[in-house]
This record gives structure tokens, sequence and C-alpha cells, in this order.
């Protein structure tokens, strides 16, 4: 009697009771998704962020020059003379302050 022996049938059935992914492959998975991911949201717009951060550093600086015209007022009580009353264009933009009639006192009442 001959016995009829499959050598890759006792492999097919190893491999088929461990076929299933693992924790690390599972885990490897999701962090190259999340990267990508952040990639991507990066890519899209990266303007509007460094758009934000500059404004927030316009904001420091001008928070930094009231805060030393204000201690000036303090100290000398009085403000600095350079400073005036009417609106002047620090550069040519081509543009008009809207809602202003040119007097600074308007804008800090």
């Amino acid at each position: 009697m001959k016995h009829f022996y499959n050598k890759n049938f006792l492999f097919n059935i190893k491999s088929s009771r461990y076929s299933a992914f693992t924790l690390l492959e599972i885990l490897l998975v999701v962090a190259i998704i999340s990267i990508l991911a952040g990639i991507v949201i990066v890519a899209i717009n990266p303007g509007r962020q460094l758009g934000s951060s500059r404004d927030a550093q316009r904001k420091s600086d001008i928070n930094t020059i009231y805060k030393a015209v204000y201690q000036y007022i303090i100290d000398k009580s009085t403000p600095p003379l350079t400073i005036t009353n009417t609106l002047s264009p620090i550069c040519d933009t081509g543009s008009n302050i809207s809602g202003s009639n040119g007097n600074l006192s308007s804008l800090f009442a």
C-alpha cells in the first residue's frame, strides 16, 4: 500500500492557524498612517499657520510698544513729543484705515 503524502499539506495547516496580524504590525500601520496624516494636514495649509504665528508676533510687538508708551506717560506725565493725534502711513500699502477719521484719540477712547 502506497501512501500519498503532500509536503505542503502540513505547512498549509500550520500557516492558516497563525495567519493573524500581530499587535506590533497593527501598531506600525497605525503609526505610519498617523505620520502621513500629519504631513498631509501641514502640507495643505501652511500659509494660515505661518500667518497666524506672524499675527501673534505683531500683536506682541504692538503690546510692547503700547506698554512702553504708557510707562513713559506715567513717568513724564506727558506723551512723547513724536506721538501725534493724526494717523500717518508707516508704509505705502495703498489702503486706507476704514472707520477712522484720522484721529488717534477715537481709537483709544
